[in-house]
């Protein structure tokens, strides 16, 4: 239930498509959420993977994964690796957005981080692979991602 709350702020997020870092704050909630843009990790013909680091006053820190592929199939991503460490992977949403010459698959989920590994992300960068049933996927997050997060909370 308490995931509920992150993967919504993450849809909104991701749902405005933000170019601009910036804070989502819900009154009714009391939920806020700070968040770099939206960085381009791959991008192809078929397929595009997006990312977005984050704060959220509930849930703490994390880096948002979109991805979007056409006629490649299902990933179904369940976790999340970086150099032999597993996080937690929270998943987003999993839809089909259209077919035509194949389907366009989006799926998108939540990688969460601790503080610490947040901060040594904003100084080296996040190299990442996502592991599901339908397959893999790998990329990196620049450290400038995480370092729009930090700016914005004052560190």
């Amino acid at each position: 239930m308490r995931y509920i709350a992150f993967v919504i702020a993450a849809a909104v997020t991701l749902g405005a498509c933000q170019t601009q870092p910036g804070t989502v704050h819900d009154a009714h909630t009391g939920k806020t959420v700070v968040h770099s843009s939206r960085f381009a990790i791959q991008s192809g013909l078929l397929h595009y993977v997006h990312a977005t680091a984050g704060f959220s006053n509930v849930n703490g820190y994390s880096v948002v994964i979109e991805h979007l592929a056409t006629g490649l199939g299902w990933r179904f991503f369940r976790e999340a690796w970086s150099h032999g460490k597993r996080f937690q992977y929270v998943i987003g949403k999993e839809a089909v957005m259209g077919c035509s010459n194949g389907c366009s698959l989006y799926e998108t989920g939540a990688i969460r981080m601790s503080e610490r590994d947040f901060l040594q992300a904003a100084a080296i960068g996040f190299d990442f692979k996502l592991i599901g049933s339908g397959g893999s996927l790998e990329g990196r997050v620049p450290a400038e991602a995480f370092r729009q997060v930090l700016r914005q909370l004052g560190h």
